[in-house]
């Protein structure tokens, strides 16, 4: 996981760029773009940590951090 501040806000609070891996029964799933993410929710996450996320059912390489599960 990679975060980086670029300085843009979303409801008085920072929007971190947070670059993250996940794998999906042991199967890397390619992340192409960095997602846009509070800094509150960024400062609960802990390096090589597990989370819980979703996966579309329809693209397997459509995955989402569950944030309501972690």
């Amino acid at each position: 996981m990679r975060k980086r501040d670029r300085g843009a806000t979303a409801a008085n609070q920072r929007l971190l760029e947070l670059e993250w891996k996940s794998s999906l029964l042991g199967r890397a799933v390619p992340r192409d773009d960095p997602d846009a993410v509070r800094s509150s929710l960024v400062s609960l996450l802990i390096e090589g940590s597990s989370l819980n996320v979703r996966v579309d059912p329809n693209d397997r390489n459509s995955v989402t951090i569950d944030w309501a599960e972690n």
